[in-house]
């Protein structure tokens, strides 16, 4: 059975008996109705792969055909930041459409800390890790999505960033599968007796394991958002073509670890489950979660604040103040900045080249709010999340500070979602519509609702 086809089968999967007309399956891709574009990197008969010298060979073929997204569930087992890292981060850095999901590998059986293997090391992308599956996919000997699966790597990477970014299923993942020479494979009309996860295979169907079935899993997760966002969902929660944003793949990258959930620990089988808690490097920022990342009318009430593109110079600093009101869905306001910063040189050991600082300020303390858990600035990562608890009628005032750029400037995206108060303005000046798009450089679309800029 085919690995490839696995792996896009998670991503696109839609069964289609003749070829022609779609129906429901057992194994539908997140993104079903997505479209998807692939680059064979495989040599014939061998198990091995073999990579163009340059890895932007593999990505602009995907943008060619109109692919911003890149799922990659293949690397190596060095944690350094190396070439191949840098190269994702480079294109990345010059095509801000962009962004790719990659697998963090499967060598932290043990607890194994820096285990994750390049180019999942990279700044400009996501690195994915794998919990313990879901509905059908759960076995009796997993607990739930809400532990890591034994084998998914562990960061930090060498120069000491927190990775994986994000979690997401991988322990055994039902999807597409395909045997050489054979025809007339499609999803079965019910499971075979006997095809049972982690390892049962059928007909059209087979079962999988490995951050490298997370990953395509969250690319097709990565592909909603970006739609949600082109087809104007935000910031109602329903569709409408005025609203209509392209994202940057930093903002596409800020919404999916926003919304990231607690985990429980890593079920190591017979051996005690392994302690975990949010911006370690295990879970990181946690277990990907959609509905806790977006407004969807009529199955939650969040609301969504978020600015793309928003460029500041070296020494300056933007705030954004935030009014509490009162909802159902949240009892805390979540915060994440996300910025795509200049490749740095392969075996660096500073590797984040331009830092950001994002901080928090809550109504009635004197105490600055740091991100990522810590007491302080982050000086190492390109991705800072803030969660702060709240009550009707709190301030909450956000910071970002450019605090020592290479650059002359950089471009971010921050997302805030919560119960806010809907007084929007942009660049400081208030508005009566519940929500604007402003025009920026480049064609880019920068929105904010709800938020003061001062």
């Amino acid at each position: 059975y085919g690995y490839g086809t696995h792996v896009c089968g998670t991503i696109v999967g839609h069964k289609a008996v003749d070829g022609v007309a779609e129906s429901h399956g057992f194994a539908d891709g997140t993104a079903k109705n997505a479209k998807v574009a692939f680059f064979d990197i495989g040599r014939r008969f061998l198990k091995i792969l073999k990579l163009p010298n340059q890895i932007s060979t593999v990505l602009a073929a995907g943008t060619a055909a109109n692919a911003n997204l890149h799922s990659a569930s293949w690397g190596s087992k060095a944690s350094a930041y190396d070439s191949s890292a840098a190269q994702f981060d480079e294109y990345a850095f010059d095509n801000p459409d962009h962004l790719s999901l990659i697998a963090a590998g499967n060598s932290g059986s043990g607890n194994t800390a820096n285990s994750i293997g390049s180019p999942a090391t990279a700044k400009n992308v996501i690195s994915v890790g794998a919990s313990h599956s879901y509905g059908q996919d759960l076995t009796s000997s997993q607990l739930s999505a809400d532990y890591m699966a034994y084998f998914s790597s562990r960061g930090p990477t060498d120069d000491g960033r927190t990775k994986p970014d994000i979690v997401a299923p991988g322990f055994s993942i039902l999807s597409a599968g395909g045997l050489p020479r054979e025809v007339g494979e499609c999803d079965p009309e019910s499971i075979p007796n006997g095809m049972k996860p982690p390892s049962g295979k059928s007909a059209g169907l087979t079962f999988m394991a490995g951050t490298s079935m997370a990953t395509p899993a969250t690319s097709g997760i990565a592909a909603l958002v970006r739609q949600y966002m082109e087809d104007g969902w935000f910031p109602s929660g329903q569709a409408n073509a005025e609203n209509a944003i392209n994202p940057s793949g930093a903002l596409v990258k800020a919404i999916l670890l926003n919304g990231g959930q607690n985990m429980v620990g890593v079920d190591n089988g017979s051996g005690p489950v392994f302690n975990v808690q949010p911006y370690d490097s295990v879970v990181n920022y946690g277990r990907v979660s959609l509905l806790h990342s977006l407004p969807l009318q009529g199955h939650n009430d969040l609301g969504a604040w978020m600015t793309d593109r928003e460029e500041i110079d070296d020494g300056e600093t933007d705030k954004w103040t935030v009014d509490i009101t009162d909802c159902n869905d949240a009892s805390e306001v979540s915060a994440t900045l996300v910025w795509t910063d200049p490749p740095a040189t392969s075996g660096c050991r500073s590797c984040v080249l331009n830092n950001l600082d994002l901080t928090a300020e809550k109504s009635g303390s004197a105490s600055a709010i740091f991100p990522n858990g810590l007491t302080g600035p982050d000086s190492i990562n390109n991705v800072e999340r803030i969660r702060v608890s709240v009550e009707e009628g709190d301030v909450i005032a956000f910071k970002v500070k450019a605090t020592n750029l290479s650059t002359a400037s950089q471009r971010y995206a921050l997302i805030i979602t919560g119960c806010m108060a809907s007084e929007p303005c942009v660049n400081c000046q208030e508005i009566s519509s519940p929500s604007t798009i402003d025009q920026v450089a480049d064609g880019a679309q920068s929105t904010s609702r709800g938020l003061r800029k001062a």
